[in-house]
């Protein structure tokens, strides 16, 4: 065991313990290859998660746009978040907030200094701010359904919904949707919620529907005569999410999620330096003061309950981090995904380096490096542990000065070029190391010739010398033929 631990953590110093690897089972390099994905994901983990406090310190633009919404006086009064208790569709109880003024708690603020005029003066330092806390559950908006091509995610012109379910399934195979969401909310009528409830019933709902399907529905149907309310929600989500096949009815955080959380080509985030905060759901984009970005969403798990800013800059700070801090384990499980993905690039480098080390072997005919292919491959896979340590740790120190995705490059690439570097300081050692050696035919074994003994006496001298054929390798010599002495 003592052997294995020498072999697994020192072989990335001591050529000596490196070259164990070629001798060992092949599982050693799926350890290597574990430890590597264990060691990054805790590392850069760390620095993503520390270096954010850091950050947010040095954010001074953003706190003083921050402050100016919930703490600076707007005609004499506050705005103000509360933390209450909801039960979401799922029928889970969360965490969510909701807006108002000092003066008026039964007021639901909205605010959207992006799209209205009369909000603008919300916005400071170039940064915007949108303040929604309606209940999503209920605030359903309107959309259109886009269609595209399977084949290369392009668009479809003049296709509907309605035009789609008219074709073959071959035909429909051919197509994908996804449901598009604006702005505009919906109001809710009577008439056309009986219209809903006349097309659940004939085109959804019959016969041949899953049991659990007509369970749904008939429990929405009982909320008719007790909570018209309800039962409006009820039957539009049911409708909408049936008619249409998608895991959800598009309500108005959807929207600000399509619009102000997109990215572009290039996976950057279109929109930068807001606030968003939706009643179970909040985002944050800003700059520290040497111009890093920081952009990311949340939830509101971590506040306790009946919390309130009130005014106090500090709330409004903890407010903020704590949509960071909920997500904190998802996080960590992206990061992980995020390097198994990118895992093949690490074994393609294996790969070549591997073969490096097996061409120099034969073209110097250096019997020390003359070892099988796999031999090589596990040999430069003991590096892999203490490269990753050290990528590891210069990423984290990277978190703290530049931007996530930045730093997480640097770290991969870092490893990348660690992983190198010891490749080749292991064959440039190993070269010279082995430079003059003498090979014994018979055995295979070898033994260093000490160039400066008389070749006279060498050779008066047979004691010293085993019987047999000795064959002499010069490697400062290109003839590619062994030199040999007959000794007896």
């Amino acid at each position: 065991m003592l052997d294995w631990l020498k072999f697994t953590f020192g072989s990335f110093i001591f050529n000596r313990f490196a070259k164990e690897g070629a001798t060992r089972k092949f599982w050693n390099v799926i350890f290597a290859l574990f430890m590597v994905l264990l060691i990054l994901t805790t590392l850069f983990s760390m620095g993503l998660n520390l270096s954010f406090y850091s950050h947010f310190k040095k954010a001074n633009e953003f706190k003083d746009f921050a402050y100016n919404i919930f703490c600076e006086n707007k005609n004499g009064e506050n705005l103000n978040i509360n933390v209450t208790k909801v039960t979401n569709s799922s029928g889970d109880t969360e965490n969510a907030i909701y807006s108002f003024y000092n003066s008026n708690r039964n007021e639901n603020i909205v605010i959207n200094s992006y799209e209205v005029e009369n909000d603008k003066s919300f916005s400071k330092n170039g940064y915007n701010v949108i303040i929604d806390t309606r209940n999503p559950d209920t605030t359903f908006v309107k959309f259109d359904i886009v269609m595209y091509y399977r084949s290369d995610n392009t668009e479809v012109e003049n296709l509907d919904y309605e035009k789609y379910l008219s074709l073959s399934d071959s035909e429909k195979s051919d197509y994908s949707y996804y449901a598009k969401p604006t702005n505009e909310v919906i109001t809710l009528t009577e008439e056309e919620i009986n219209n809903d409830v006349a097309k659940i019933e004939k085109d959804i709902v019959n016969d041949e529907s899953p049991d659990s399907l007509k369970d749904e529905w008939e429990n929405i149907k009982k909320l008719k005569d007790s909570n018209q309310i309800d039962y409006f929600n009820k039957v539009y989500d049911f409708y909408i999410r049936n008619y249409y096949n998608l895991n959800y009815s598009p309500n108005i955080v959807h929207y600000y999620q399509a619009v102000y959380a997109d990215v572009d080509e290039k996976g950057e985030y279109k929109y930068n330096n807001f606030l968003i905060l939706t009643q179970r759901w909040g985002m944050v984009s800003f700059k520290n003061d040497k111009n890093v970005k920081i952009t990311y969403d949340g939830y509101y798990t971590d506040l306790t309950d009946n919390f309130s800013i009130s005014g106090d800059k500090q709330n409004v700070d903890y407010l903020v981090t704590s949509i960071y801090e909920s997500v904190s384990y998802i996080r960590v499980m992206l990061l992980g995904i995020q390097l198994f993905t990118r895992s093949y690039f690490l074994i393609i480098a294996l790969a070549i380096l591997a073969l490096f080390i097996f061409c120099v072997g034969r073209a110097r005919k250096n019997q020390s490096m003359r070892h099988k292919y796999a031999e090589d491959f596990k040999i430069v896979s003991s590096f892999l542990i203490g490269a990753s340590a050290l990528a590891g740790i210069i990423a984290l120190i990277c978190f703290f000065i530049t931007d996530s995705q930045i730093a997480i490059s640097v770290g991969i690439w870092s490893l990348l070029s660690i992983l190198s570097i010891r490749t080749f300081i292991y064959t440039i050692i190993e070269i010279v190391k082995n430079k003059n050696v003498v090979v014994n035919a018979n055995t295979n074994s070898e033994a260093p010739i000490d160039i400066n003994d008389n070749k006279e006496n060498n050779l008066n001298d047979l004691s010293k010398v085993d019987t047999g054929t000795k064959v002499i390798i010069n490697n400062d010599v290109d003839d590619d033929d062994d030199e040999k002495m007959e000794l007896m």
